[in-house]
């Protein structure tokens, strides 16, 4: 027996053999699963990742676009405040012009040149004029001060004086002609549209009659200047102011009679007239 072997097959049971086969068909199948399975786990891995991408581009873009609106909202809200402002410009300036349109005007008019005879006792006798002497300070000048606004004016001081000189009152003494004390207090009155009231002009001193009839002569240097300030208020609460400064210029003239008369003509100085 040791010196012949006898070969054997196995020949296995079929039973046996097709489970075999099925094991070998479901672990093929599993592999094959497993794969596919790991396949699209890659896939929707790199899905998921061109996903984040993709929203991480969207999420620059929408960044830019919110950082493109504040700025587009700032601006907005820039050329609005702008727009208020120059609205806000508009009315004020329509308003300011309107204001001037029809606030007050305070100014002199005319001087009543019978109360300057009058105070300067000029007299006209046998073809001349003569002038009384008078003791103590002369009658005032009356100068008719108007409102030529079309609203009212309110709080009006006013002063003004007149003296016999060479030159015109300096400024200085023009800025310094309202009274500082209680007896000679400055008057505060009110002044409709158009209304009118006489303003007296006070002799600044005793004026001899021959200085007086001096200024009457064309030749002589000497002329009779008046010389005033007005201060008044507007219905708008603006405040305001008229100075004025003037000279009396005479020359002889003849009426239908034939008689001689002195003929006067007031006359601005080249200072101190000036309003606002």
């Amino acid at each position: 027996s040791e010196l012949f072997g006898i070969p054997v097959r196995i020949i296995e049971d079929r039973v046996a053999s097709e489970a075999s086969e099925r094991r070998k068909a479901e672990a093929a199948q599993r592999e094959k699963d497993d794969l596919a399975a790991q396949q699209g786990m890659n896939a929707a891995t790199q899905s998921m990742n061109e996903a984040t991408q993709s929203m991480k581009h969207a999420s620059w873009v929408s960044a830019g676009l919110v950082f493109l609106g504040t700025c587009l909202l700032i601006w907005t809200l820039m050329l609005t405040r702008q727009a208020n402002r120059a609205a806000q410009a508009a009315v004020n300036a329509t308003r300011e012009i309107g204001q001037k349109q029809v606030r007050a005007y305070v100014g002199g008019s005319e001087i009543d040149d019978q109360s300057m005879f009058l105070a300067l006792n000029i007299n006209y006798d046998n073809g001349k004029y003569n002038i009384a002497e008078q003791e103590g300070p002369r009658d005032e000048i009356n100068l008719v001060v108007t409102n030529f606004g079309q609203t009212p004016a309110r709080n009006i001081r006013h002063v003004a004086v007149f003296d016999v000189r060479t030159e015109p009152f300096p400024i200085d003494d023009a800025d310094r002609i309202f009274p500082t004390d209680d007896s000679a207090p400055p008057k505060e009155i009110s002044l409709p549209a158009g209304g009118e009231f006489a303003l007296s002009c006070r002799a600044a001193r005793d004026i001899p009659a021959a200085q007086i009839l001096g200024a009457i002569n064309p030749e002589c240097p000497e002329a009779i200047y008046v010389i005033g300030v007005i201060e008044y208020e507007d219905v708008f609460e603006g405040n305001w102011y008229t100075k004025f400064s003037l000279f009396a210029d005479f020359a002889p003239l003849k009426d239908g009679m034939g008689e001689n008369h002195l003929a006067i003509t007031w006359r601005l100085t080249k200072s101190h007239n000036k309003s606002t």
